[in-house]
């Protein structure tokens, strides 16, 4: 990793998607029952996507709290990148469980 906050770029990366995926298959089970012409769709998709983002960023102030108050020799540590791993999964988890 290059940067401390890497791993925040990677959560968003894994977890925009997949509530993008999930959303779309939401849509599409229930397609039938929907009322609302195809913008209006779109509009609540895209809608969705800026709610998973700031959901998200609150999800990880304290994770982003953490990295940036962790002195450089701790984080460097062994022990760090196993908090960091565990913590990393434990969200991942919980998120999707």
């Amino acid at each position: 990793m290059k940067s401390r906050f890497s791993i925040l770029t990677l959560a968003f990366a894994i977890s925009l998607p997949i509530f993008a995926l999930f959303r779309v298959m939401l849509l599409l089970r229930h397609y039938a029952d929907i009322d609302e012409p195809a913008y209006k769709v779109v509009i609540a998709l895209f809608l969705g996507v800026i709610h998973d983002v700031a959901f998200l960023s609150y999800l990880l102030i304290p994770f982003a709290l953490y990295l940036l108050l962790a002195p450089n020799r701790f984080y460097r540590s062994r022990v760090n990148k196993a908090i960091i791993y565990l913590l990393f999964f434990a969200c991942l988890y919980g998120l999707y469980f």
